[in-house]
C-alpha cells in the first residue's frame, strides 16, 4: 500500500519500500529518490499544516504554539504551551496541558479536566439531580442540585456521606431544592455546621425551600439556606 502520509511509515526499514508510491526500494532508478524527496517534503508539510487528515495515535508532543485544523488524537502527553486555535477536536487518551484554547468544543465527560492541574473545572449551570427516595449524595453530585420534586409528597432524607466513603474536594458545594413536605438533610459522621448560628447536625428544609453546603475543610460543612432550620 502507497505510503500516502507520516502515520504510514513504518519502523522496520525494509516495509518503507516507497514514498507516496515512488519506489525507494533497493536499485531503484536514480531518478525515484529526488521524486521521493519532494514527496516527503510535500507529506511533512501537509502534516504541519494539519491538512494531511493524519491521526497521531501514540505520541508525545510539547509545543510551544499549535493550530489544528482537523481532528487529532493523541495516546500520550499533549503539551502545548501557548495559545492552541482549534477549529475541530482535540482527543487526548492521557494527558493534554495547554495554554488558550479558541474556536473548540471541549468534553469531560469520562474524564478529569482540571483549571490549573490540581482544581476541578466547574459547571457553568447547576445539573439537577431529580430523587424520590432516601438518598446519599455521590462524587459526581459535586457542583449540581440534587431535588426533591413536587411530585412526590414524602418526607424525605438527603445524606451528606462522610469523608471516609466519599473524599469531595474542599470548596465542593451541594445544593438542595425541595418542592414538597420536609426535606432532612443529613451528614454522616463530618460536621456541617448551620451558618449563623453555628448550630451542628442534620437540618430540616420545608418545601420551597434551597440550601447550600459547602465543604470548607476535609471533615467539615456549612450550611445556609431560605426555610432551612
Amino acid at each position: 500500500m502507497p505510503k500516502n502520509k507520516i502515520s504510514e511509515y513504518s519502523v522496520t526499514n525494509s516495509d518503507n519500500s516507497d514514498i507516496g508510491g515512488i519506489n525507494i526500494s533497493e536499485g531503484c532508478p536514480p531518478s525515484s529518490i529526488n521524486d521521493a524527496i519532494r514527496e516527503q517534503m510535500v507529506q511533512l508539510k501537509e502534516f504541519l499544516d494539519g491538512s494531511s487528515g493524519d491521526t497521531i495515535t501514540t505520541a508525545k508532543i510539547v509545543a510551544t504554539t499549535a493550530e489544528i485544523l482537523s481532528g487529532a488524537s493523541v495516546t500520550g502527553t499533549a503539551t502545548f504551551n501557548s495559545a492552541v486555535v482549534m477549529s475541530s477536536t482535540l482527543n487526548v487518551t492521557n494527558t493534554a496541558t495547554m495554554g488558550v484554547i479558541t474556536g473548540s468544543t471541549i468534553s469531560g465527560s469520562g474524564n478529569t479536566l482540571t483549571v490549573d492541574g490540581t482544581d476541578a473545572v466547574g459547571f457553568r449551570n447547576t445539573p439537577v439531580n431529580s430523587k424520590s427516595e432516601a438518598y446519599t449524595a455521590v462524587l459526581a453530585d459535586s457542583g449540581k442540585t440534587i431535588l426533591h420534586p413536587i411530585a412526590d409528597d414524602n418526607a424525605r432524607t438527603f445524606t451528606i456521606p462522610a469523608n471516609s466513603s466519599v473524599a469531595y474536594p474542599v470548596g465542593t458545594v451541594l445544593t438542595f431544592v425541595n418542592l414538597i413536605n420536609d426535606v432532612t438533610i443529613a451528614i454522616t459522621d463530618d460536621t456541617m455546621y448551620l451558618a449563623g448560628d453555628g448550630a451542628t447536625g442534620s437540618r430540616t428544609l420545608a418545601a420551597y425551600g434551597v440550601a447550600s453546603a459547602v465543604k470548607v475543610a476535609s471533615t467539615t460543612w456549612i450550611i445556609s439556606g431560605n426555610g432551612l432550620t
